[in-house]
């Protein structure tokens, strides 16, 4: 049996973990009314630009967000390799992380799809607080509606493997690879209409 002593402090434990789950941070984003019309059913993933300074990050993240927009059954993604072959024969150059409109719609029309993803990598590394150490990341993405350029959803968010409750205990925060999965899952989940 509890004493009166420990049931105050274990209720204000709760309350406090109650307060702190709910200031997690929201994305920032917009979605435009024409998405709701359900049009959209399958898209492509263009490569992503990388403002960091950390190497191929944007691939990796790029795959994570594939793999999530397909695991939260929103939309049907166009296989990479498909993807690899349109671009490099397209677009002359290295930079494949935007399309010029005209061939947006040949990409359309060779693979039936509606829109493509973009986006970019804004941040990513690994923070410390005295011994704890801990990954930040930062994203933008964007839903591009292929035949009119137009954009249909954009979000742009923050995520960190921060954690007080495992600074305090000694634990390991989450991984890089953890916080780029949870951030393009909450980023997603602003997609819906």
């Amino acid at each position: 049996m509890l004493s009166d002593g420990h049931k105050v402090r274990a209720a204000l434990t709760i309350i406090v973990l109650v307060f702190l789950a709910g200031c997690a941070a929201v994305p920032s984003y917009h979605t435009d009314p024409a998405l709701a019309t359900g049009f959209v059913k399958k898209i492509a993933v263009l490569p992503f630009e990388n403002n960091t300074s950390e190497r191929f990050v944007e691939k990796q993240v790029r795959d994570l967000l594939s793999t999530q927009v397909m695991s939260m059954g929103f939309f049907e993604v166009l296989e990479k390799g498909d993807l690899r072959r349109f671009l490099n024969d397209e677009i002359v150059g290295e930079d494949k992380t935007s399309v010029p409109q005209a061939t947006a719609r040949r990409l359309g029309r060779e693979f039936g799809i509606q829109a493509y993803m973009a986006g970019s990598v804004e941040g990513y590394s690994l923070e410390r607080n005295g011994s704890y150490s801990y990954p930040v990341v930062a994203l933008t993405l964007r839903l591009v509606e292929i035949n009119s350029g137009k954009i249909l959803w954009q979000a742009s968010h923050v995520g960190s493997g921060y954690s007080t409750k495992d600074r305090i205990l000694g634990l390991e925060s989450d991984n890089l690879h953890q916080v780029a999965r949870q951030l393009i899952e909450d980023m997603l989940l602003t997609l819906t209409y």
